[in-house]
């Protein structure tokens, strides 16, 4: 698990100290380099951004002075290139739009969208922007975003390559052509496994 939280540059942070009191995984600060361990946790440090890139973290100075470090929106774009359909990106309470691209992003690429419901967040900035771009699978209190990240990792064959209510290129046409009726959209040209794995995403959000 990736935790990309707003610091100052000089900000000297003691979330690792203060997680690790009580956290059953394991709490470490992010090293340039390191490989993703199961049941850890990783937080950014102060003045970084923070990417994944070949299965490895990789750490950097800022680009910029203006926005936010580190960027959720850069963390997010990063684990969309890997292809990996089992990412999970979570928006909590934050300042801000930052991570409302990423997670329209991570949506795009087949990842999961859980955020903060902003009644619950101490700064609703960053919930409430996410919500807006309407990419996102669920709007949770703190307390059952856990229980719906587990729910989604012991769900068999969460994002396969076909969908089996789709069972031939003329049902997508069919689809296609409602589409099209309705929206004026021309969806012929898509590569039909990325069509199903987003039909698939969307019927698993809405549990139909």
């Amino acid at each position: 698990m990736l935790i990309a939280q707003h610091l100052s540059p000089t900000h000297k942070s003691m979330m690792v100290q203060l997680l690790s009191k009580d956290a059953k995984l394991r709490i470490a600060e992010a090293q340039h380099g390191s490989s993703l361990k199961a049941n850890t946790v990783y937080i950014t440090p102060p003045d970084k951004q923070i990417v994944f890139s070949a299965n490895k973290i990789v750490l950097r100075k800022p680009d910029t002075t203006i926005g936010p470090k580190p960027s959720v929106d850069t963390l997010f774009y990063s684990l969309c290139e890997q292809k990996d359909y089992n990412i999970i990106g979570v928006i909590l309470s934050g300042t801000g739009t930052d991570g409302a691209a990423g997670s329209r992003a991570l949506k795009e690429c087949g990842g999961t969208v859980l955020i903060q419901d902003p009644s619950t967040a101490k700064y609703d900035g960053m919930p409430q922007a996410a919500i807006q771009t309407g990419m996102y699978d669920a709007v949770l209190p703190p307390e059952e975003i856990a229980e719906r990240i587990l729910d989604y990792i012991r769900k068999p064959e969460r994002v396969p390559e076909t969908v089996a209510e789709i069972r031939t290129d003329d049902d997508l046409e069919k689809i296609f052509d409602m589409l099209g009726s309705h929206a004026g959209t021309d969806f012929s040209n898509y590569k039909r496994a990325t069509i199903a794995r987003r039909l698939k995403k969307r019927l698993d959000a809405l549990n139909i």
